[in-house]
């Protein structure tokens, strides 16, 4: 009857152990979840801020060729 006790004690604590293994598992990939949708709204941010930054120069070379030809 001891012998079974015991068992059943380790088990319970075994299958504390896991679950709480678990928990941090999961809790860690919705970290890395997370950081990851921040770089990639942080890098289109900046890509798009390129973009804006590379088209008004464009548009800066267009308006001076345009105010040359008059």
């Amino acid at each position: 009857m001891a012998e079974i006790a015991k068992l059943e004690r380790q088990q319970v604590n075994q299958a504390a152990v896991l679950r709480r293994k678990a928990e941090e598992a999961a809790a860690a990939n919705n970290r890395l979840k997370e950081l990851l949708q921040k770089q990639k709204a942080v890098t289109e941010k900046k890509v798009k801020k390129q973009e804006q930054a590379d088209t008004s120069t464009v548009g800066a070379r267009i308006r001076v060729s345009l105010s040359l030809c008059v």
